[in-house]
């Protein structure tokens, strides 16, 4: 990649500092701290396991402070606008065994599943005009979206601070092999 000569300086010192972290992920506790834009080594970042090269993984993950919930107290409009001024967003290239991606895959159908099952309970209850039912069915389906909803993509941004983004979800194997690649970089 070559970097434009009538770039702002500013511009081409972030180009370097991205190719740089491609090289360089830092290891934070259980965290991995990376650049937007990074690429991993080709192993799983679940199982550690070697991943051919259409076992890569593009993702776009979006962190927020966590104070900007506390504006939906203000308003939902408020909450949205502190949302969208105040997020970051990290494009992170990692490896994801297949065998991951279908259990992953399968558990997303069983919560769908669970879902539907609920959906269906509450038409049952609708038709034999059950209110007790009704009640029970709706906050069972209610329960049942959002654990469905939720805990479904492998990594998670936890924490942002001048460009650096700490990622969890990686296994401890994959960590430690992270940690000693950013070791011999280094020296």
């Amino acid at each position: 990649m070559e970097i434009n000569p009538y770039a702002s300086p500013l511009a081409a010192s972030e180009i370097v500092r991205r190719q740089a972290s491609v090289e360089a992920v830092l290891v934070d506790g259980r965290d991995l701290v990376v650049y937007s834009g990074t690429r991993l080594a080709p192993f799983c970042v679940v199982t550690n396991e070697a991943v051919a090269d259409e076992d890569m993984r593009t993702k776009q993950y979006v962190w927020c402070p966590p104070w900007v919930l506390a504006l939906i107290l203000l308003n939902v409009l408020i909450l949205l606008i502190g949302y969208l001024a105040t997020r970051k967003k990290c494009v992170l290239t990692f490896g994801l065994h297949p065998d991951v991606r279908r259990k992953r895959r399968n558990r997303l159908f069983v919560k769908l599943a669970v879902v539907l099952l609920f959906a269906g309970l509450i038409a049952v209850a609708v038709a034999f005009d059950n209110s007790d039912l009704i009640a029970v069915a709706g906050v069972l389906f209610g329960v049942a979206l959002i654990v469905a909803l939720i805990g479904n993509a492998p990594l998670r941004v936890v924490k942002h601070d001048n460009g650096r983004f700490w990622i969890r979800g990686c296994s401890a194997e994959f960590l430690r092999r992270a940690a000693s690649a950013a070791d011999d970089y280094a020296s």
